[in-house]
């Protein structure tokens, strides 16, 4: 069964890849419900007034619609739909089969996002965690061609936990509100949560189960190793902030 999906699915493999582009298109001509688009390559484009259209060398036909939605129809009937804010892919193929997937958790590529936790204190709980329902790739490294490890996400998550366990040994935190410090990844910000975003890291910083920061940084910093650093500390001195009242408070009964 699972190698029958595979090859369904695969079937549709690049229909991502095909994309409606303006840039060097020139107004032919303008109708009543539609303008018509040409590119230097002879490639048209209708434009209406919630969706863009075009038709490949390939008889496909791309529908581009406002808010996020696209469908791709193949000349041999069957079709792609995409619901990026909602994180779900739809196959068809030309005999009616339907087959709808979530993408939430998912890299664009369909692989599984785990979720890590790590543990800082049991209690109250200070806990740090890769959120993979907000991530659109796993939590780990690049390697260049020599081995060396790039990009950064798990560098950085490996370093907020560290930099927050030495934050909380530093100081006795006893009987206070939870903290909670969630960590995504949006590499491709295509479906979900990273629909659109054009940061690619963002923290969020819980204390006693209610939001109280949010930071983004973009791609380029995550891979900087200076640029991470500086995050790292601005983060860390906010989470020092959002305990700092309550360590006060200790003090002052005692």
């Amino acid at each position: 069964m699972k190698l029958l999906l595979f090859v369904f699915l695969f079937s549709f493999i690049s229909a991502d890849s095909f994309d409606i582009d303006f840039s060097d298109a020139v107004l032919k001509e303008k109708k009543a419900e539609f303008e018509v688009y040409i590119k230097p390559n002879g490639t048209e484009i209708k434009k209406y007034k919630n969706y863009s259209e075009t038709v490949l060398q390939d008889k496909t036909t791309i529908r581009k619609y406002s808010g996020g939605k696209a469908e791709y129809l193949y000349a041999d009937g069957r079709k792609l739909i995409i619901d990026r804010p909602n994180s779900l892919r739809t196959y068809v193929s030309s005999d009616g089969k339907e087959q709808t997937i979530s993408m939430k958790g998912k890299t664009p590529y369909g692989e599984e996002i785990e979720s890590i936790s790590v543990v800082i204190q049991k209690e109250p709980l200070i806990e740090i965690r890769y959120a993979s329902e907000k991530s659109d790739d796993i939590l780990d490294n690049d390697e260049e061609s020599n081995g060396k490890k790039i990009n950064g996400i798990k560098i950085f998550f490996d370093d907020i936990c560290s930099s927050t366990r030495k934050l909380f040994v530093s100081d006795k935190y006893e009987n206070g509100e939870s903290f909670l410090i969630e960590v995504s990844f949006c590499r491709f910000a295509e479906y979900g949560f990273c629909y659109g975003k054009d940061k690619a890291v963002t923290v969020e910083i819980y204390k006693g189960g209610k939001k109280k920061e949010t930071y983004s940084f973009t791609w380029i910093d995550l891979k900087s190793p200076q640029k991470r650093k500086v995050h790292i500390e601005k983060i860390i001195s906010r989470i020092n902030e959002l305990r700092w009242f309550f360590l006060k408070m200790q003090k002052y009964i005692r």
